[in-house]
């Protein structure tokens, strides 16, 4: 049986936003390996799609104290940082 790239995108959206929240997410726009997988339209493609484990997003937050009400409650919602870092 042959996972369809699609449903795990879309599932993998589907959670985080749902982990967001209305409030949140219509204050982000998500980028990256799962948004483009979406924008695919040839099944081909589908393909070269490399699948992540991860959901990028991107979010305004203007000036520390926003940032920091927005750290805060991401993980009053479970979220939280990663501590893996690239050399």
């Amino acid at each position: 049986m042959s996972i369809d790239k699609k449903d795990v995108i879309k599932s993998m959206l589907i959670n985080v936003a749902e982990a967001l929240g209305s409030d949140l997410l219509d204050s982000v726009a998500f980028l990256g390996g799962c948004a483009t997988g979406l924008h695919v339209t040839v099944a081909a493609t589908m393909n070269d799609i490399r699948m992540t484990d991860d959901v990028d997003l991107v979010v305004s937050a203007v000036g520390y104290s926003a940032w920091s009400t927005l750290q805060k409650t991401l993980r009053s919602r479970g979220f939280k940082n990663n501590k893996l870092q690239s050399s």
